[in-house]
């Protein structure tokens, strides 16, 4: 009787742990790509097995507006999420609409030490008010990517021997020797640099400004402001003199085109994995007041309206905080971890899957830049872009002045910006 008692016990109990098991669900972006979900899935098993919690996926679909229309449908419909994976520029208007809790009271709770981070990551995931909408787990820093067989055919010192010296001037002097046109057509087969207007924000910090009176949530346009209009005219003579190409076919990893000053980590293992010539990085070059680059944080964010908040904390925390944990994501994902302890060990989780340049520090060097900036996080900046954009590349092509250009702008963005 007794053992009976005993088995009808251990049943109950079972029943018990059945019924109370949690299964949170993940949005994820379906931009990120196949290795990042197939990090997370092999995370997800790890994670059950530890934790006895279960992660479902959906994946979005669309790009940047399916992302956002999708989750906002389920927050309205109660069927919330309870983690996604948005990067700033992706989660701009769902930050200022408050679909993100305030992870603030769980770090605090755990004591995750934020110090762990490069700040400049940090700050790209707090809202003015210093509330934090996510935790990054990857980083991805704009260095400068190189062909170094064309620089030493041509007998120019490349970025990484000019070191200091890798500046403005260096770099239309060494655009202006690596542009060729072999046939005398008039058209270059190859290209001193390659779609510098891309990140052209980037240069405006080199110059020593920015685009708005802050990067989270701008308030102010800076577009008339000196150091914007000497970083666009810096670019627009590139393009002007013929030295730079946005044709998508004229790229450093494709053999027609010196270097690029637009690329991050990401590129590593999409394109030059297989590159039939050496290939090298170094830092930004230095502009008129820094080497600023664009450091973009990939993370995780608790939605609010989440039926298992604590959970899903659980989940992001398991993600993010522990060092092995992101040394997986790199080895499956070739991303830079976001952790400092995990990214001085990039080199040997990443040796056997992606061919890593001989200078790969210059990602952690310039991850710890303090003139370096998250993207801007702009919850209206479809509209805005719908503005900037037509306006800039009539400037990029030099049917437009730079000046003129950037005050219509400026007077434009005031009621896009409210």
């Amino acid at each position: 009787m007794k053992r009976l008692f005993l088995i009808v016990c251990v049943l109950m109990l079972v029943t018990s742990s059945a019924s109370t098991a949690v299964t949170i669900t993940h949005f994820t972006y379906d931009g990120h790509g196949t290795s990042w979900r197939e990090y997370l899935q092999h995370m997800a098993h790890r994670f059950e097995a530890a934790e006895g919690i279960s992660v479902e996926f959906m994946i979005s679909s669309g790009g940047f507006d399916g992302f956002r229309t999708k989750l906002l449908t389920m927050v309205a419909g109660g069927l919330a999420p309870e983690v996604t994976d948005a990067h700033p520029m992706l989660a701009a208007p769902l930050i200022a609409q408050g679909v993100f809790a305030d992870l603030t009271p769980y770090i605090q709770r755990d004591e995750v030490p934020l110090d762990r981070i490069p700040p400049v990551a940090v700050e790209g995931v707090r809202t003015p008010d210093r509330q934090l909408w996510g935790i990054p787990v990857s980083l991805y820093p704009v260095v400068t990517f190189f062909n170094v067989d064309i620089f030493a055919e041509h007998g120019v010192p490349n970025p990484r021997e000019l070191g200091a010296q890798w500046t403005w001037e260096t770099l239309v002097s060494a655009a202006k020797k690596l542009t060729i046109d072999a046939d005398g057509d008039g058209t270059p087969e190859f290209y001193g640099t390659e779609h510098t207007s891309s990140r052209w924000e980037m240069q405006v910090h080199q110059a020593g400004g920015q685009l708005y009176d802050r990067i989270v949530y701008p308030t102010k346009s800076q577009f008339n402001s000196l150091a914007v209009l000497r970083a666009v005219e810096f670019i627009q003579n590139l393009y002007v003199e013929g030295l730079a190409s946005n044709n998508s076919l004229h790229r450093v990893y494709n053999g027609n085109a010196a270097f690029s000053v637009v690329g991050g980590p990401g590129d590593i293992g999409s394109y030059y994995k297989t590159a039939p010539f050496a290939w090298d990085i170094a830092r930004q070059p230095l502009g008129p007041a820094n080497r600023a680059a664009r450091v973009n944080p990939d993370g995780f964010q608790l939605v609010a309206q989440s039926k298992h908040r604590d959970e899903a904390w659980r989940w992001i925390h398991f993600l993010v905080t522990d060092t092995e944990n992101q040394l997986t994501m790199a080895r499956i994902t070739g991303r830079l971890p976001s952790l400092k302890e995990a990214m001085v060990r990039y080199q040997s989780a990443v040796e056997n899957s992606l061919p890593l340049p001989d200078n790969w520090q210059a990602l952690i060097e310039t991850t710890f830049d303090p003139d370096g900036y998250a993207a801007y996080v702009i919850p209206n900046a479809s509209a805005i872009d719908a503005v900037v954009n037509p306006i800039m590349s009539r400037v990029w092509n030099g049917q437009a002045s730079a000046a003129v250009s950037l005050q219509q702008i400026h007077e434009i963005l005031p009621s896009l910006l409210n």
